[in-house]
């Protein structure tokens, strides 16, 4: 009978052709080495996060999220954006809401937190601005509830909006718990009603003290 020669297949590894199990110990020779779509992909991530992490500017009030979220842009302010909407905000209450009953007062509150909540998510959702500075709906709301049970005075409304920004800048639990433990849209819009609730029962409380002092 004929003997049949070996007969020699060709290498997997001269076709081009590697294992996983190649690929792994090539990982493990030099594990600086990463394969070529993963480093795109890297990159790509970085360069969203690049993007997502970008300041809101001028330009930016062009998305009515944004317009609305910096109060018509009031929040592009470089120098104490929230004390500049803050102090807007109670302008807009007095010709808005001083005249009405606290009832009509605190449905103006609940609208602009519901405006505010669902701007501040619609951002962060194509932003991911977190607590920007520059995102100011939240002073609104917060401080038209500072003055939700204010007397029709440029007074006690001035004394309102100071404690407003007072409770908002110190933050003293649970608004520091707020501003630090509550995610998303919630936590940014939340730590100002708490300071706005905190501010309006002091406010009422100093004049009821007074009405009885009198």
């Amino acid at each position: 009978m004929p003997s049949l020669g070996r007969r020699t297949l060709p290498s997997i590894a001269s076709a081009g052709w590697t294992t996983p199990l190649a690929h792994a110990g090539d990982r493990e020779a030099n594990p600086s080495r990463l394969p070529e779509d993963s480093a795109i992909s890297s990159d790509a991530d970085q360069q969203r996060e690049g993007q997502a992490a970008a300041k809101l500017g001028v330009r930016d009030l062009a998305s009515p999220f944004a317009l609305l979220a910096t109060c018509f842009g009031i929040g592009l302010i470089r120098v104490a954006p929230g004390t500049f909407a803050s102090i807007a905000a109670a302008i807009a209450w007095w010709f808005l809401f001083a005249d009405l009953g606290w009832p009509l007062r605190l449905a103006g509150v609940a609208i602009a937190a519901a405006v505010g909540l669902a701007t501040i998510h619609l951002l962060n959702r194509h932003r991911r601005q977190g607590d920007n500075p520059a995102i100011v709906i939240d002073e609104l709301a917060g401080c038209w509830l500072a003055l939700a049970l204010c007397p029709r005075s440029i007074f006690w409304a001035t004394i309102g909006v100071a404690l407003f920004r007072a409770f908002d800048v110190v933050k003293p639990w649970p608004v520091s718990w707020a501003d630090t433990k509550v995610p998303g849209a919630l936590g940014v819009m939340l730590d100002d009603l708490l300071a706005g609730a905190f501010t309006a029962a002091l406010l009422y409380g100093a004049w009821a003290a007074m009405l009885f002092a009198l």
